[in-house]
C-alpha cells in the first residue's frame, strides 16, 4: 500500500490496505495502516468501522496515534486526547505526537496541549 501511495495511485493503495485488513483483521498493523490511510483518503464512515474494531485490540503507540488522528478528524477532542495519552503511555515521544496528523493549530489551542508540551 505504501508503495502505491508514494507513486500517487491512491485507489490501488486503498485496495491494498483493504485486502491486507480483510486477510488479517485481528492484526494490529493491518488495522493501523488501513485507519491511517482512511483518515487521509477515506470517509468517516469507513474509518469508524476500522476504529471501532481497532479499539478492541491490544493497541501500541502507532495504533493509538492512528486512532487519535481519526477522532481528531471526527471532531471528538476528548477521544483524541485519550488516544494521544495512550500513545504516550506506550512510548511515543513528544516529537511522535507533534508529527502525527492529529496535531495542528486548533489542537495547540486546547489547554491539554500546554499541560503536555508547555
Amino acid at each position: 500500500g505504501d508503495l502505491y501511495l508514494k507513486a500517487g495511485t491512491i485507489d490501488k493503495a486503498g485496495d491494498c490496505f483493504q485486502q491486507a485488513y480483510a486477510i488479517s483483521p485481528d492484526n494490529i498493523s493491518t488495522g493501523t495502516f488501513l485507519l491511517s490511510f482512511l483518515v487521509k483518503h477515506g470517509t468517516l464512515e469507513q474509518g469508524k468501522k476500522i476504529a471501532d474494531a481497532l479499539e478492541t485490540l491490544d493497541n501500541d503507540m502507532f495504533s493509538a496515534i492512528a486512532l487519535a488522528s481519526f477522532y481528531h478528524r471526527e471532531g471528538n477532542a476528548d477521544a483524541m486526547w485519550q488516544w494521544l495519552r495512550k500513545a504516550a503511555d506506550e512510548g511515543a515521544m513528544d516529537i511522535d505526537l507533534l508529527n502525527c496528523d492529529a496535531m495542528n493549530e486548533a489542537i495547540e489551542a486546547d489547554p491539554r496541549y500546554s499541560e503536555w508540551f508547555g
